[in-house]
C-alpha cells in the first residue's frame, strides 16, 4: 500500500498548471484525487509541497499538511485498500471545502474571473460543501433555485462552469453531468440597417448641466460602438486593450482575440471611418483611453448605459449594447450574402465545418473587399 501527494507532469490546463493530486496505489488498484493546480515554479519537488509563492498557498497549504497526515497514517497502518481510500478522501476538513479546492482555478482570464462568479454562486446556496457532498439531486435544487432569479440561458451557463469545475478537482462521477435548464431562444441583438444610420449620423450635444464633458467625451460610449462595428465586430475587451505599437502594422489590425478561449488571430484592415474616430483619442500606444478605467465590467455596464440613454430621442429598434455590434456586423455580412467562411475569419470564429479544414485562408483582399462591403452604410 503506497500513498502519496505529488505534482502530476500531465493533463496541464490552460494556464500552463499541472494537478496536485493525491494518490494511493495497491496492486492494481488506483485511486487518485486533484486538490489543486500549480506551476511547476511553485512547487517543492523535493519535499512534495507548495511554495509561498504559489497566490493560494495561505487557503491550500493547510489542505495539503492535512492530507500529508493521513497519507503518514496510510503508509505505516496495517489497511485493505477501502479501509486506506476512507482514511485519505473521506471526513475532509473545513479547508477542502469544494469552495476552497475551486479557488486555484480562478486567475485573470475571461474563464477565471467567470468561475469566481459562479463559485460565489453556488457557496452562497451551499456554504462549505464538501466536494464528496455535492451530489446531483443538490446540484438540481440549486440549478432550479437561481432559475427563480436568473435567466434559463444564464444558469445554462452557470451549470456548464460547475461541471467543468468539478471535473477538473476529481475524477469521481459529476454530479452536475447532464443538468441544465433548457435554452430558449433569444432575440436577435443586431441593430436595423436604420438604426446603424441614426447611431453613425447622429451625434448626443452636451447638456448645459453637465459640467464634465466635452462634445467629444459625451460621445465616446458612441465611438466605441462604431469603432467595434468598422473593425469587424471585435469585442469591446479587445478594444480596450488595443495598442498602436503592438497591433496597428502596415494600416492593419493584428492581434490575437482575447475573448472566446479560440485565441484566433485576427488581421483586419482599418478602414477610414474608424482611422477618424481614433484621431479624437489622444491616448498612444494605446487606440482608445479605455485602458485608464481597471474595473473593467463596471465601466463596459457604464459604456452601455450611457450609449442606451444618449441615443434614447433615436427611437432605435434594439439597446445598442456593446455586444450588438458584432451581432450587427454578423447579420449584415449576412444579409449580404458574404460567404460565411470569409465573415468568420474577418470576425475571428474558429472553422466549424469539416469542408474549412481543408481550404486555405481567403486571400487578405477578398477579406477587405468583404469587410468594407459590410460597413457601408
Amino acid at each position: 500500500m503506497k500513498a502519496k501527494i505529488t505534482l502530476l507532469k500531465i493533463n496541464k490546463d490552460k494556464q500552463n498548471r499541472f494537478p496536485v493530486c493525491v494518490e494511493l496505489v495497491h496492486k492494481q488498484q488506483r485511486k487518485r484525487k486533484t486538490i489543486a493546480y500549480a506551476l511547476p515554479q511553485n512547487w517543492d519537488f523535493e519535499n512534495n509541497q507548495l511554495l509561498k509563492t504559489h497566490p493560494f498557498f495561505n487557503v491550500l497549504h493547510p489542505v495539503i499538511l492535512d492530507y500529508k497526515s493521513k497519507i503518514f497514517k496510510v503508509n505505516l497502518g496495517n489497511y485493505n485498500f477501502d479501509d486506506a481510500v476512507n482514511v485519505l478522501f473521506d471526513n475532509v476538513k473545513a479547508g477542502d471545502t469544494f469552495y476552497n479546492l475551486a479557488l486555484t482555478l480562478v486567475d485573470d482570464s475571461t474563464n477565471g474571473k467567470l468561475y469566481q462568479t459562479v463559485l460565489n454562486s453556488f457557496n452562497a446556496f451551499a456554504p462549505g460543501i464538501v466536494l464528496d457532498a455535492i451530489t446531483p439531486d443538490k446540484a438540481e435544487k440549486y440549478m432550479h433555485t437561481i432559475l427563480k432569479t436568473n435567466r434559463a440561458n444564464g444558469v445554462h451557463t452557470y451549470m456548464r462552469t460547475l461541471t467543468a469545475i468539478y471535473s477538473k478537482l476529481s475524477t469521481d462521477k459529476n454530479p452536475f453531468t447532464g443538468i441544465r435548464p433548457k435554452k430558449v431562444v433569444t432575440a436577435k441583438k443586431c441593430l436595423s440597417e436604420d438604426d446603424l444610420k441614426k447611431l453613425i449620423y447622429t451625434r448626443t450635444l452636451v447638456s448645459k448641466y453637465d459640467k464634465h464633458n466635452t462634445t467629444d467625451t459625451v460621445n465616446y460610449p458612441r465611438y466605441y460602438w462604431m469603432l467595434l462595428f468598422y473593425l469587424g465586430g471585435i469585442d469591446f475587451v479587445d478594444l480596450a486593450n488595443l495598442r498602436y505599437d503592438k497591433h496597428v502594422v502596415n494600416g492593419r489590425l493584428q492581434f490575437n482575440r482575447f475573448k472566446g478561449g479560440a485565441d484566433a488571430f485576427i488581421n483586419n484592415l482599418i478602414p477610414d471611418p474608424a482611422w477618424e474616430i481614433l484621431s479624437l483619442f489622444d491616448c498612444k500606444p494605446y487606440l482608445v483611453p479605455i485602458y485608464k478605467y481597471q474595473d473593467y465590467n463596471s465601466y463596459l455596464n457604464k459604456c452601455n448605459k450611457y450609449l442606451k440613454d444618449r441615443t434614447i430621442d433615436l427611437q432605435l429598434s434594439k439597446k445598442p449594447l456593446s455586444k450588438s455590434a458584432r451581432a450587427t456586423f454578423i447579420d449584415r455580412a449576412q444579409q449580404l450574402l458574404i460567404d460565411e467562411r470569409i465573415t468568420m475569419e474577418i470576425v475571428g470564429h474558429t472553422q466549424q465545418t469539416v469542408h474549412s479544414i481543408y481550404t486555405d485562408e481567403f486571400p487578405l483582399h477578398v477579406r477587405d473587399e468583404a469587410h468594407l462591403k459590410i460597413i457601408e452604410v
